[in-house]
């Protein structure tokens, strides 16, 4: 099993963050990789889409769990690999929120896992960053 988690944290609007991420459209706007993200349905647990990554085949995803400004996570399943992302939203009470982005790989193969996953991760703090500077008040 390959996972990572990466935090920011910072004066943001917790609505513009959801915002950022309710909308697939506006996922290029703060992830460098993602050209297009085409979603079947509303943006609730259970729909399916498709992301169209850079130099990468289209990837169907599901949106396993969506809970309205505060996590959504979807996942990628490719023959036995299954590749979790989580977005996660949470706030101090004193205006400051935290992000935090989790990969999960999981598969048969364990030094194949390390190395997707450490390809997938490479640009999380610097798109996880870009997302905050979008929704900073």
């Amino acid at each position: 099993m390959f996972q990572y988690e990466n935090t920011v944290r910072g004066k943001m609007n917790i609505e513009k963050v959801w915002e950022l991420y309710a909308n697939v459209n506006k996922w290029s706007e703060w992830d460098s990789d993602m050209q297009n993200v085409v979603l079947e349905g509303k943006f609730v647990t259970g729909t399916k889409g498709t992301m169209y990554i850079k130099e990468m085949p289209p990837l169907p995803f599901v949106l396993d769990e969506v809970q309205n400004g505060k996590v959504f996570i979807n996942s990628s399943v490719l023959g036995e690999i299954v590749v979790q992302f989580g977005h996660f939203i949470s706030e101090d009470g004193n205006g400051e929120c935290t992000l935090k982005h989790t990969v999960t790989i999981t598969g048969p193969n364990e030094a194949q896992l390390q190395g997707m996953g450490q390809g997938i991760v490479l640009n999380i703090p610097g798109n996880m960053e870009r997302l905050s500077q979008l929704a900073r008040m």
